[in-house]
């Protein structure tokens, strides 16, 4: 654990102990009221959180600084800026059932969720989620088992800035503003975006609990030249461009948030060759140094040491009270003070009350003079913010340069969130000197006037900005366009029928020519092969062969001869010349064919085809360069009505910001006479019952004094020696609340160091 944090425990715990001790004390004695008093205190010491917020864009590695602050990945890292709520991780053991967290809406109803898994977690905060997260998602708790966060530690994870939703920047604000303290988280890839500034420029004008810490040092380019210091003296010198010379920046404090969670992280011990390897990444990390401060500042700063010291001095004030009162009885009943004496206090009671009623009526006087005072301090404060407020804004409708700039709705909602801010604030402001002139003029405060306090002032206005009409004869330009546009459609139609016409014409006579020229190489092919042909066309054959015939006469020996003759075979020609007028004839169909197509085709203009199809196309060009030439005096006109309009809109939005920082000037004045008139009855009151009270404990005291002077001497003796008891654990508690409060001062306040640049 943290020295400082184990120091601050231990202070908590002593004062704790007194408390319960004390409680203890009054409640065994009879001390009702005090016991009850001490229980208050030792209950708000124990639940006294430390709060701290961590701002900054998505790029500068939130979650991994978060979890390195809390030793091990407990938080999912996404992939791209998606956080669109403010979540607070708090300790498991501050979860009510065992849930793993809950979720907030705006409409005042919560959710339990059961696992705080990346899928679960980005369902509640993403804004790429379904369930309209910025809407209607108020906040989220986390409960995570780390040590880190033990002992009333809570850890508020904020929008990144440059992923931060419409409204949620102001919510930061407060809530930072709230924190025990606030660290904003600088990239030192790029130390220092003017969105940074401008946020902390805006947030440090009501706070001053701001810690700058430059992550990511692990990836600095020592290679190229650049250190730890090189980027530290960049970030510096961009905070210098935007905030001016001579401007104090809060202490910078470089680290490795990565570095530092691999070192952490249970899951990646190992062997000793690995562990001297975590102890030298924690070691270039620098975390351990940067916690060192942060839970210096923690434990010992301004508002710790109230924390704790204020109960305390309120104890020494109860034993006092009691000691005082035990003091008294014991004189009385010792003997210290006599009959005539007690006759004589109780002669200077009724003395008292005229000088009571004296007191009562200077206080009232003192009171209302204070209060006057406060009065004029509110009306300042409002009307100087008001002013800020009004030139805030004026600077910004000064910087638009056409209608597309102006936003309405964000105006009002800018001035409504800033005034309420302001008046606020001033309210707040006040409050504070009311509880002040209260102890002053030891004035105690009830439960009612406190209630009182802490309400907020209800400033109702019409804050409803009407800006003139825009009318830069738009449905006159329209229709004239639209009119031309539908002609220029129908002789696009037309000029696209042409075309398919000509286009038509062309590939029918395309269709022509290809026939003709088809037609003729057929008769050139014909002609050729009836030619050819006859070239080839094969002779009659003539051959020898013996014949056997009968001889002439008688020849009983040999009755026949062999004769040779000759014999012409023309098969061959004839089967040629066959297949040739096949082949002649199949031509002359083919030509027959060819010449019928021919004739079944119509005969086009291709010359008045085309003609049409240019003059329809130059007809929608015509038309097309009217409307170009229309256009461009449409836009002209509405660019030089436009500049008029926008002028008369920002004089109205300029009216505006006039009308209702004025009126919020005057509502809240209104409505904080309201509440004044009936903060002095209640503090009046309060005043006159303190006084009648005092004479009533005092005239019961002496009463009482009378009577214990009439007990009997062994009563006398038993009280004595009870006041003996009393006195003696007095003194030890005195004793150990002084020490306490001596411990507690002992260490000096603490506060964040800023350096001139």
């Amino acid at each position: 654990m943290n020295e400082y944090k184990q120091q601050h425990i231990e202070k908590r715990n002593a004062v704790i102990d007194c408390l319960s001790q004390a409680e203890q004390f009054f409640s065994a004695y009879g001390y009702e009221a005090k016991a009850k008093v001490a229980a208050a205190q030792k209950n708000n010491v124990e639940n006294g959180e430390f709060c701290i917020s961590v701002v900054g864009e998505f790029s500068a590695g939130k979650s991994t600084f978060l979890n390195a602050l809390m030793g091990k990945r407990i938080l999912p890292s996404f992939t791209k800026e998606t956080t669109a709520t403010i979540n607070f991780l708090r300790h498991k053991d501050k979860s009510e059932s065992g849930e793993a967290g809950k979720v907030y809406y705006k409409d005042e109803h919560n959710e339990v969720i059961q696992s705080a898994d990346k899928d679960v977690i980005e369902k509640f905060v993403s804004t790429e989620s379904n369930i309209e997260v910025v809407e209607k998602i108020s906040h989220l708790d986390l409960y995570l088992d780390s040590p880190f966060l033990s002992d009333n530690v809570t850890l508020v994870d904020t929008p990144g800035l440059n992923g931060i939703a419409e409204g949620h920047r102001e919510i930061t604000e407060e809530q930072i503003e709230k924190s025990s303290a606030g660290i904003f988280l600088f990239d030192a890839n790029q130390p220092g975006k003017l969105t940074d500034f401008e946020f902390i420029l805006a947030l440090r004008k009501r706070l001053r609990n701001l810690i700058f810490v430059l992550n990511k040092i692990d990836v600095i380019h020592s290679e190229e030249g650049e250190s730890v210091e090189s980027v530290v003296k960049k970030l510096k010198s961009n905070y210098k461009l935007v905030c001016g010379e001579g401007a104090s920046i809060p202490e910078i404090w470089p680290i490795s948030a990565y570095n530092a969670l691999c070192a952490r992280d249970p899951e990646n011990t190992g062997t000793k060759k690995e562990n001297d390897k975590l102890v030298k990444l924690e070691e270039s990390s620098r975390m351990k140094a940067f916690e060192d401060r942060l839970w210096r500042f923690l434990a010992n700063g301004e508002k710790t040491r109230a924390m704790l010291v204020t109960p305390i001095e309120m104890l020494e004030d109860l034993l006092k009270e009691v000691k005082d009162s035990l003091n008294a009885e014991k004189n009385a009943l010792s003997g210290a003070v006599d009959s005539s004496e007690i006759e004589e206090q109780m002669l200077n009671i009724e003395n008292s009350i005229t000088e009571l009623e004296a007191q009562k009526k200077a206080n009232t006087v003192g009171i209302k003079e204070e209060l006057r005072r406060c009065e004029k301090e509110f009306s300042d404060a409002v009307k100087s913010g008001a002013e800020q407020c009004k030139a805030l804004f004026e600077r910004k409708i000064d910087n638009f340069t056409d209608l597309d700039d102006i936003a309405p709705e964000k105006i009002v909602r800018g001035i409504k969130t800033e005034m309420e801010k302001i008046i606020g604030t001033a309210y707040e402001d006040y409050c504070n000197d009311v509880r002040g002139i209260q102890f002053k003029y030891a004035v105690e405060i009830t439960e009612k006037l406190n209630e009182d306090l802490d309400s907020e002032l209800n400033v109702q206005i019409d804050n409803k900005l009407e800006l003139p009409e825009i009318s830069v004869g738009l449905e006159r330009m329209e229709k004239e366009e639209l009119a031309l546009k539908s002609k220029i459609e129908e002789l696009r139609r037309e000029a696209e029928e042409g075309e398919l016409a000509f286009s038509k014409v062309l590939e029918n006579q395309a269709k022509i020519e290809r026939l003709e020229n088809e037609l003729i190489a057929k008769k050139e092919k014909r002609e050729y092969y009836e030619q050819s042909s006859l070239t080839f066309t094969p002779d009659a054959r003539v051959h020898t062969m013996q014949k056997k015939r009968r001889r002439e006469g008688f020849h009983p020996f040999k009755p026949y001869e062999y004769v040779q003759e000759s014999v012409i075979d023309d098969s061959d020609r004839k089967e040629y010349l066959a297949n040739r007028q096949v082949i002649l004839d199949k031509h002359e169909k083919e030509i027959f064919e060819l010449e019928k197509k021919l004739q079944s085709m119509p005969a086009d203009n291709i010359k008045a085809a085309e003609t049409i199809a240019k003059q329809k196309n130059r007809r929608l060009a015509e038309i097309q360069e009217e409307l170009r030439r229309m256009q461009e005096k449409n836009n002209a006109e509405i660019k030089r009505k436009n500049a008029i309009q926008f002028k008369r809109q920002k004089n109205s939005l300029n009216e505006y910001i006039d009308r209702v920082t004025a009126d919020y000037i005057k509502e809240s004045r209104k409505d904080f006479r309201d509440k004044r008139d009936k903060q002095i009855g209640l503090i009046l009151e309060i005043i006159e019952n303190s006084i009648r009270d005092k004479l009533e404990r005092k005239k019961q005291e002496l009463e009482l004094l009378r009577k214990k002077q009439n007990q009997a001497v062994e009563e006398k003796n038993l009280r004595l020696t009870e006041i003996d008891t009393q006195f003696s654990i007095l003194n030890k508690l005195m004793g150990k609340a002084l020490d306490t409060e001596s411990m507690i001062k002992s260490d000096e306040v603490d506060v964040i160091r800023e350096d001139k640049i």
